[in-house]
């Protein structure tokens, strides 16, 4: 078994990012690969598309800002000068009121959340 998940290795992310953008829009070429196979229409063009944005939206409200906020102004990014506290403080309240109102903040929070907890583990 190959001890590396696919996206973390440069060779195919690299051929990735040489397709042409038309082969990439909408998964082209695994939903040309899925008819030759013969799967049925809905898993070709499946109705719902596959999206981990609300995951993503309730993570971010319900366990991000709760360390954020558990963190206050403690943080190394904030002590390099990389954040601005108020700024964050505000933009954590916000996502805190629910998933859809962490869904503008998400990445951003994930982010500042995953690089901080790194940073803690040095």
């Amino acid at each position: 078994m190959d001890p590396l998940a696919p996206f973390t290795d440069p060779e195919p992310v690299r051929f990735g990012q040489r397709l042409p953008l038309e082969w990439k829009r909408d998964k082209r070429l695994l939903t040309e690969r899925f008819a030759a196979r013969g799967l049925p229409e809905e898993v070709v063009h499946p109705v719902l598309r596959e999206n981990f944005g609300h995951l993503m939206n309730q993570a971010v409200e319900q366990y991000a800002t709760g360390l954020l906020r558990g963190w206050g102004k403690d943080l190394h990014l904030i002590d390099q000068g990389y954040l601005d506290a108020a700024v964050l403080n505000e933009t954590v309240e916000r996502a805190a009121l629910g998933p859809k109102e962490a869904a503008p903040y998400r990445t951003g929070l994930f982010l500042i959340t995953a690089v901080e907890l790194a940073l803690r583990a040095l």
